[in-house]
């Protein structure tokens, strides 16, 4: 438990230390505190889409899922996850122009009012969208946080009470960090919580697969699959990444008369474990990698692939809507979630800065 607490205090102060760094006077306008006070460079951007995609919720879902052996659930849920990055990739070029507009004119540049914009700036329109996501992000945060006490709550004290304190303190942090700087305290934390996710999935990974690999254990075909998948999946990251998991730019690159004093010495620290975490990263996948393949030539390449195909011949038993909901939300989420909508537009001001 000591080891737990320090853990979730850990987390928690990640995210909160960007904030604290990039917190602005009150006097600040309200398009830069919802956009971006300062440019931002691309990277943490990108970074910041990934990490608030990839939520600690989502994955555990996966995790349960894929030990419950519903492997085409996994598989299906990750292919159209990879679709939503792709859609939203490819909408940029509609969706930028507007935004550029907007911000110029100093107008809203959600997605409300792109859609009045299509249908002749009918503020009826605009009414029925802010609505309708008004209701969905009611359910959607209600539902994060079920599923974060649920979670939470084997891993805390026997007490009806810990995990709904745990979840509260969470959403008042989340609260606090986007108070302090808007928008560009929470790209900062999110490309963080991104190189952290990074550093603790590989960990953990690597360490089950070392344990199968010295006990030398019978497995079940759906743990054999997971080996090449292990694999693949951290050699193309690392590829993709190229060891440039979390942004090192330096976060406090300019003084303000406001600042409070500590600000740089903070920053330069801040920025030197980033440049830390990153190699470390790299270890781990490296580490996988080798694991993996010495479990694979241990078992024989013929017996591996026959215990991939008797993983992959189990059907799906999840129920239709189920499944339906496993493939909609992570295809159409990134695209319509506000988020989104802000880091478009902190890319938009850095063009416009350029």
């Amino acid at each position: 438990m000591p080891l737990l607490a320090v853990l979730g205090l850990l987390c928690l102060a990640i995210f909160l230390i960007p904030p604290l760094l990039l917190r602005r006077r009150a006097a600040i306008r309200s398009q830069e505190y919802l956009v971006a006070c300062q440019p931002t460079p691309v990277p943490v951007i990108h970074n910041a889409g990934t990490g608030y995609v990839l939520r600690m919720s989502s994955f555990a879902l996966l995790f349960t899922l894929g030990a419950r052996g519903e492997l085409w659930a996994v598989i299906i849920a990750s292919v159209f996850l990879g679709l939503g990055f792709w859609l939203a990739y490819r909408s940029r070029e509609t969706l930028l122009p507007f935004i550029h507009t907007a911000l110029s004119r100093g107008q809203s540049f959600t997605l409300h009012n792109f859609i009045a914009s299509r249908a002749g700036d009918d503020q009826r329109v605009r009414l029925l969208a802010s609505g309708l996501t008004l209701v969905a992000l009611s359910g959607f945060v209600a539902a994060e946080a079920y599923g974060l006490a649920s979670f939470a709550q084997p891993l805390l004290p026997q007490s009806p009470l810990a995990a709904p304190l745990l979840t509260l303190v969470l959403l008042l942090a989340v609260a606090a960090g986007t108070s302090i700087a808007g928008n560009s305290g929470v790209l900062q934390a999110a490309q963080l919580q991104l190189g952290l996710f990074y550093f603790g999935l590989f960990g953990a990974l690597a360490l089950l697969l070392y344990l199968h690999v010295s006990e030398l254990a019978a497995l079940p075909p759906q743990a054999i699959l997971a080996f090449p998948i292990a694999a693949v999946s951290c050699v193309m990251i690392s590829i993709y990444r190229r060891s440039k998991y979390v942004d090192a730019t330096p976060l406090a690159s300019r003084q303000d008369s406001d600042r409070i004093p500590y600000v740089p010495q903070a920053a330069r620290l801040l920025r030197r474990c980033e440049k830390i975490l990153n190699p470390c990263i790299s270890v781990l996948a490296g580490l996988i990698v080798a694991l993996a393949l010495m479990e694979i030539f241990s078992l024989g390449t013929a017996p591996v692939l026959q215990n991939n195909a008797v993983a992959l011949r189990n059907g799906m038993h999840l129920p239709a809507m189920a499944m339906i909901s496993l493939s909609m939300l992570p295809l159409f989420y990134p695209l319509v979630d506000a988020a989104t909508w802000q880091r478009l537009a902190a890319a938009a001001k850095n063009d416009k800065n350029a």
